[in-house]
């Protein structure tokens, strides 16, 4: 007759279900793991630097770009491009005019590209050298330019949306890919466009750096920004690359020729620029009574 009493060795149905569950948890534990490492691995490729990328870093100069570093993501990207009234002097950082000046100047105007004249909603322009003008909008925590002058070949181009500068809350090698659509207006004459087209914009923020240039040393972050398009008669592919330092602005950058020079010439012309001061700007009234720029008043296209 078969003892009633259960084994010492038996498992109860209850106690094989709670098994076979934390099994199951286990498996898909494990898959998700994997997963999550996959991701983190597209995260990392991301944020290797392209071909293109490392050639434009060297025109920043031998000891510039050091280790990563651990300083955290961009939030408020004000405090990564300060927007105040100041100056900074920058150096060329390699090629025939390396050590050379040039001034980048950050100025409140009383009136946006596009308003009507006589406003006064106020806005920022950042002004490179004696020939380019950058208008930025601050936009859903982001920095945005709507549009830029090129003074030496007399033109506006205008993009919508926006083209980014910084923006708010990108998880570093994390692509934020957009579509502008560009308008070039002569400068002289706002009513005139002369050319039209689009740009895919790639976003990426490309991790932390020390970086050292004349005016110190700093952590900063990477962001490197393409550009893919038809804009006229030109096939636009251009990458722009800046290292901006919390509290400071950009720190390094290379400049790109934008899309006028992309009408006019068959080679583009990169340089790169290293932080030598940076400086408030002596007399300007700032944020409560700035003054417009001259060529703001003959553009509203």
């Amino acid at each position: 007759m078969p003892d009633p009493r259960p084994s010492k060795y038996a498992i109860s149905l209850p106690l094989l279900m709670i098994v076979v569950a934390v099994l199951l948890i286990a498996v898909l534990s494990e898959l998700f793991l994997v997963s999550e490492t996959q991701g983190r691995w597209i995260d990392s490729a991301s944020m290797s630097l392209t071909d293109r990328e490392q050639v434009l870093l060297q025109l920043l100069g031998d000891g510039v770009i050091g280790e990563r570093s651990t300083l955290s993501p961009i939030h408020d990207v004000t405090h990564w491009l300060p927007l105040v009234s100041q100056s900074g002097e920058y150096t060329y950082g390699s090629g025939k005019r390396k050590g050379s000046m040039r001034t980048d100047r950050m100025q409140w105007v009383q009136r946006k590209p596009h308003s009507p004249p006589g406003t006064r909603d106020g806005g920022w322009s950042l002004s490179s050298g004696k020939s380019k003008v950058e208008y930025l909008v601050q936009q859903d925590g982001n920095l945005l330019l709507p549009t830029e002058l090129d003074l030496s070949e007399g033109v506006v181009s205008v993009f919508d949306p926006p083209e980014p500068v910084l923006l708010e809350g990108v998880e570093p090698g994390e692509p934020q890919v957009s579509e502008s659509t560009v308008s070039v207006y002569d400068l002289h004459a706002p009513s005139d466009l002369k050319y039209t087209g689009k740009l895919q914009i790639t976003y990426i923020d490309k991790g932390a750096y020390e970086v050292t240039v004349p005016s110190g040393t700093f952590e900063a972050r990477l962001i490197s920004i393409n550009y893919v398009g038809k804009v006229g008669p030109a096939h636009v592919s251009a990458t722009s690359i800046a290292f901006y330092a919390k509290g400071i602005g950009r720190v390094a950058y290379i400049r790109r020729n934008h899309i006028s020079a992309f009408l006019v010439y068959n080679k583009t012309t990169q340089r790169g620029f290293l932080l030598h001061d940076f400086l408030p700007i002596p007399g300007d009234p700032g944020k409560e009574a700035g003054e417009e720029p001259p060529t703001e008043t003959t553009m509203n296209p």
